[in-house]
């Protein structure tokens, strides 16, 4: 009987979380901000509230001791009629999850409220009297029936019918020009245009906002978000190259640009380029006739009939290997070859992990696995140290974490006991560590 009773207390006390719990589960799900989202953290508040309720419920039965029959039916119809009214109560906030959505970088929505993400210029939080319905957005500008929004600041005096989004921070109306919410009075209307992080109309150029001096406004060109070009200048980020050569100057990929005279890299020359042979190649390459660069650095003995980007940080040519630009030692450059992971290469001889041999390593039999894992024939390693006893039966688990040969299981490279839990697995990593960090 005592059981029955116990059985029955459980089964309540699961009934008065589990609304709470659906809802909080359809939150995650539907992976709310739980800064910005109320429907969120309402949920995870009454799923706390609720189980304090449920020992509220077994403390008063409890205590119950005089005219206990009536005291527990009235105890059973407060019980069921909280219980009606949070289920529809919660019905109504899951309601608001399921209609919640996501409207831009700055903002989102649900069948209640608008909501500014948490960002400098977004608010975090619900904006106060806008409306849902009729509420668009595009980047950080956004409007309703009654109000353009600039985040979660209203924009007074301007014109709603004619107002639209423009992109990076620009936005318009029929009378004005407008970025990061505040009116550029002196810019026209009609003539602007925007490209990137430049704009431009029949007075001024700008980058980011902000007017250009000295540019020849009629033949200025956008190239990309950073570079730009006159008859007279190239120009980064708004700001004039100096020596450049206007007319020639083009933008090529991956912040290289050259003009008839030099190369540049993040808008700055690359001393002793030459212009007129300066090429992009590849990820963060470029040459010219006398040399490779990389990220506008010159690589001193670098061959640039023979020089090939391999993948992830490494390079060859004829005579070196290079690592994020910088030579290093190989066995053997003709057999030198890229694996997987940015990290790991191998030639004949050695396998190699951020450009440095692994001693000890077989170069023939040498390959990655996953994560920082890698073996050859004879042992396993991570992260370019012995680990694995052998190599033939060393293979990575599902969670790049794990690795696991004949003999024994290792989390990321710390052996360990089938048995051993997780916080030990970790004590042993760190434990490893500490330890190479001090010697």
């Amino acid at each position: 009987m005592n059981f029955n009773k116990r059985l029955i207390n459980i089964i309540k006390g699961f009934l008065i979380i589990l609304p709470a719990l659906i809802v909080f589960i359809s939150a995650i799900r539907n992976n709310l901000n739980c800064k910005v989202n109320v429907c969120f953290i309402y949920s995870f508040v009454m799923f706390v509230i609720n189980i304090f309720i449920v020992l509220i419920f077994l403390f008063i039965k409890k205590r119950l001791n005089k005219d206990y029959v009536k005291n527990k039916r009235r105890l059973t119809i407060i019980f069921y009629i909280y219980l009606i009214l949070e289920i529809i109560i919660l019905w109504y906030f899951n309601c608001s999850i399921q209609s919640y959505r996501k409207l831009s970088d700055c903002y989102s929505k649900d069948m209640n409220f608008v909501y500014g993400h948490s960002s400098r210029y977004c608010g975090g939080g619900i904006i106060k009297g806008a409306d849902v319905e009729s509420f668009v957005a595009g980047g950080l500008y956004a409007k309703d029936k009654n109000f353009p929004y600039y985040g979660a600041m209203k924009m007074e005096g301007v014109d709603l019918e004619s107002f639209k989004f423009l992109g990076n921070y620009y936005a318009k109306d029929k009378n004005f020009i407008y970025f990061r919410g505040k009116t550029m009075e002196v810019i026209n209307v009609e003539s602007f245009v925007v490209d990137g992080w430049y704009a431009k109309d029949r007075n001024f150029v700008l980058f980011k906002g902000k007017i250009m001096e000295g540019v020849d406004l009629e033949s200025f060109k956008f190239q990309d978000n950073h570079y730009a070009r006159d008859k007279n200048f190239g120009y980064y980020d708004g700001v004039k190259i100096e020596g450049s050569h206007g007319e020639s100057f083009e933008y090529l990929v991956n912040e290289y640009a050259r003009d008839k005279n030099f190369g540049y890299y993040d808008g700055v020359k690359i001393e002793g380029s030459h212009g007129e042979s300066f090429e992009y190649l590849v990820d963060d390459y470029a040459r010219d006739k006398n040399f490779v660069y990389h990220r506008g650095d010159k690589i001193k003995d670098s061959d640039i009939e023979s020089f090939e980007y391999l993948g992830g940080y490494y390079a060859k040519d004829k005579n070196f290997s290079y690592y994020l630009g910088k030579r290093f030692e190989v066995s053997d450059i003709n057999s030198f070859e890229y694996l997987v992971n940015d990290y790991y290469a191998r030639d004949k001889n050695f396998g190699y992990y951020k450009a440095v041999k692994i001693e000890g390593s077989h170069g023939e039999s040498f390959e990655y696995l996953c994560g920082e894992y890698s073996r050859d024939k004879n042992f396993g390693y991570y992260k370019g140290g012995i680990v694995g006893s052998d190599g033939e039966s060393f293979e990575c688990l599902e969670d790049d974490s794990y690795a696991k040969d004949k003999d024994f299981s290792y989390f990321y490279g710390s052996r360990f006991q089938e048995e051993d839990s997780i916080i030990s697995k970790y004590f042993k990593y760190f434990k490893k560590k500490l330890i190479s960090i001090i010697n």
